[in-house]
């Protein structure tokens, strides 16, 4: 269960930040986990391609602007650039002006980094996660949480992911729900919902939540007071049958 759960989040995008207006990036293929990329990512928003620079028959890269028209973490860009190599694997595609991505920047090894590989292999699969992952940062950005913080739910450890997954969700109902819950070391006392999937689904959730026994890394109990505020962030976009699945986010406060 541990190891299907974790291999369908890792499917973002995660492009590494420059702290200036306008950059000059590398690429590379890495995909993290909903929770690592937004935590190790010093910038997150959206770049719109703007303009596509003719290829110099000399060199394998041409270079692509972006324009950064959102952001939801870190200082606000104008716009950067990057060198695009078409003949990169990793790419799987051209870019075409007014091409929008989500973006997740961050400096690593000294060196500025871009990841594009957006799944262009798996065209369906990126679009769908673009628009999913999008509606759940707009849906958090209208609140005044502050996503700064993550850790790992012990799957093996947790019954409320068994119960959850015996939930049947109308497939009218949203497609996301948002959960703020607070922790007191193996229970959760308070459940608030930000973004919900409908009324009936929601208290269902809640108060499987509120059931159920919770056991998060040694690692994680043994670093902080209780009790703990964080998010829960539950998504069934990638079941067939209408499970729900967790794509954790968390806060302390």
């Amino acid at each position: 269960m541990a190891f299907f759960l974790d291999s369908i989040m890792r499917f973002l995008l995660v492009l590494f930040f420059l702290e200036m207006s306008t950059c000059l990036f590398a690429c590379e293929c890495i995909f993290l986990p909903l929770d690592d990329a937004f935590r190790n990512s010093d910038f997150v928003g959206i770049g719109t391609v703007k303009k596509v620079h003719a290829q110099d028959p000399s060199a394998k890269t041409k270079k692509v602007e972006f324009e950064v028209s959102q952001f939801f973490k870190g200082v606000e860009l104008d716009q950067f650039f990057f060198d695009f190599d078409l003949n990169n694997l990793c790419m799987g595609g051209d870019l075409k002006e007014g091409e929008k991505y989500l973006m997740y920047l961050d400096r690593r090894f000294g060196i500025y980094r871009t990841n594009l590989c957006l799944g262009r292999h798996f065209p369906v699969r990126y679009e769908y996660v673009m628009k999913r992952e999008l509606q759940i940062l707009q849906a958090l950005s209208e609140t005044s949480l502050k996503l700064s913080d993550s850790f790992r739910i012990n799957f093996y450890g947790n019954d409320f992911f068994t119960k959850i997954n015996k939930l049947k969700i109308p497939k009218t109902s949203n497609e996301f729900g948002i959960y703020l819950v607070k922790y007191y070391s193996q229970s959760l006392k308070e459940v608030d919902t930000i973004s919900g999937f409908d009324p009936t689904a929601d208290y269902l959730i809640e108060s499987a939540m509120k059931r159920s026994t919770w056991n998060f890394e040694p690692k994680y109990d043994n670093e902080v007071t209780f009790p703990v505020t964080f998010l829960i962030v539950l998504d069934r976009g990638y079941s067939l049958d209408g499970k729900l699945f967790s794509i954790s986010r968390y806060d302390r406060m």
